[in-house]
């Protein structure tokens, strides 16, 4: 049976925000920004010239950077608890659990402490600014004494408004998205970390050699039974935008298996308690995200506590399996806003 999720009750933060998400998959030296399919690829920046190495500190003094780049506690009993966390929601999904790892946890804070330190957004960090690590995800794990992985992923949220959220809201926000919830759910990954510091999230996760064997393992987000799901996903909180076209849809329904597999989705629908069947739109695996996911976005909000059924038939390397199970929406609308 599956393991009920129920979401934080203080939604309050919330609807209060304005909120950014950005989602980044890599896999080796290739990264691909939002998980977006059809193999585009946003390589790193190239990296400046190294900087002359600075002048030591005076004998006695500080050095500045240095006191810069450690001004934010990292604690690693709080990362912890938010994979802990995941593990819950990994578990309900059908996601293979996954372990805590310091050295990534310390990886991701450091990269929210440059972010934060260079007033930055973004997944990449730039040679010669305070406090850079690496280029890329990727490249931070290597330099960051985590080593090399045959995959890494990367997701941030920042918040403004001057309100700190937990990591486990911080993980629901992300999960309550499309490239962000296939970060957190990727079939591939084995370990973790998690960080924040002011109002920036991000979470690495990874796993040291990538699993080849065949898999007929289905990750599904909503799970069978699932209660409390939202009614409305804001499409452009994610970047890149899911569905350009409206800011506000319903709450996507999402499948995914592992990478080496190849997903084709035969059909797909949503009917509501009444047996209407709901207007949607498919991104498909190979053409809008990545050969192995794929996700069905109802073009309207979903009614509040209602019961709605999912319905699909899709192939696994060729192989055909049919899902079908039904989820019941919540009161809230779990509204967010972009942040200007």
């Amino acid at each position: 049976m599956a393991r009920t999720h129920t979401p934080h009750p203080g939604e309050a933060w919330r609807k209060a925000l304005r909120v950014a998400l950005l989602a980044l998959a890599a896999a080796g030296t290739l990264s691909a920004c939002g998980g977006g399919g059809g193999g585009g690829s946003a390589p790193a920046p190239a990296p400046a010239p190294a900087p002359p190495p600075p002048s030591p500190p005076p004998s006695g003094s500080t050095d500045p950077q240095a006191t810069l780049c450690t001004q934010f506690s990292k604690d690693l009993a709080r990362s912890e608890a938010g994979v802990n966390y995941l593990n819950t929601v990994r578990s309900a999904a059908n996601a293979p659990l996954l372990t805590h790892n310091a050295a990534i946890t310390d990886v991701i804070h450091r990269h929210v402490t440059y972010l934060i330190v260079n007033n930055e957004f973004t997944h990449y960090q730039t040679q010669g600014k305070p406090c850079f690590l690496g280029a890329a995800p990727a490249d931070r794990f290597v330099s960051g004494s985590v080593g090399s992985y045959g995959f890494v992923s990367e997701s941030l949220a920042g918040v403004s408004g001057g309100t700190q959220a937990s990591d486990r809201d911080a993980i629901d926000l992300k999960l309550d998205s499309i490239y962000h919830r296939f970060v957190l759910l990727a079939a591939e990954a084995r370990e973790a970390g998690v960080s924040g510091a002011n109002t920036v999230y991000g979470l690495n996760v990874g796993a040291r050699t990538v699993d080849t064997a065949p898999s007929t393992r289905v990750v599904l987000w909503p799970f069978a039974g699932q209660g409390n799901v939202p009614t409305t996903f804001f499409s452009d909180l994610e970047q890149p935008d899911p569905v350009p076209e409206r800011g506000e849809v319903g709450y996507p329904i999402t499948v995914n298996v592992a990478p080496n597999m190849t997903l084709n989705v035969v059909n797909a629908r949503l009917v509501d308690g009444a047996g209407s069947v709901v207007e949607t739109r498919l991104l498909a695996p190979g053409r809008e995200l990545a050969r192995n996911q794929a996700a069905l976005v109802p073009l309207n909000p979903l009614s509040e506590q209602a019961n709605y059924t999912v319905s699909m038939r899709i192939q696994i390397n060729g192989m055909t399996q049919d899902i079908a199970y039904s989820f019941r929406t919540s009161s809230e609308k779990f509204r967010l806003e972009p942040r200007g």
